[in-house]
């Protein structure tokens, strides 16, 4: 699956003072947050949007890893508000996003990092 970065020419710092990358495929987003050094502090990945649930693949370093659905019926104020994550990470949505950004060709350093903060997780606790 071919993921491509949206609107790289206009990226902008968020009201955080994070750089905020957009990453799109078929039916699939990849949302990544960095800071002023270029570390990437957050990644945020969804996909089965166009279908009746969304699944999310978070991480930010003082929650690690979490899975959940996107409620797709909420009016989004905070994507926080719209997402119901799982007591423990899936290994099937986190092994699917992996399989998904591994074949991509999107920037190499985000690719890599998001590999390395997810790999931990594979064949984990099942929802």
């Amino acid at each position: 699956m071919s993921l491509r970065e949206i609107a790289r020419n206009r990226l902008k710092k968020d009201e955080k003072g994070r750089i905020r990358r957009w990453f799109q495929g078929d039916d699939v987003d990849l949302f990544t947050w960095e800071d002023d050094d270029g570390n990437i502090i957050r990644h945020q990945f969804t996909f089965g949007i166009s279908r009746r649930k969304t699944w999310m693949v978070d991480w930010d370093p003082l929650r690690g890893v979490r899975t959940g659905e996107v409620d797709t019926g909420r009016r989004m104020v905070d994507m926080e508000d719209i997402v119901s994550f799982y007591l423990h990470p899936s290994s099937d949505l986190i092994d699917k996003a992996r399989s998904i950004v591994a074949d991509s060709t999107i920037d190499p350093k985000v690719r890599q990092h998001f590999l390395e903060q997810t790999a931990k997780y594979v064949g984990s606790e099942r929802t």
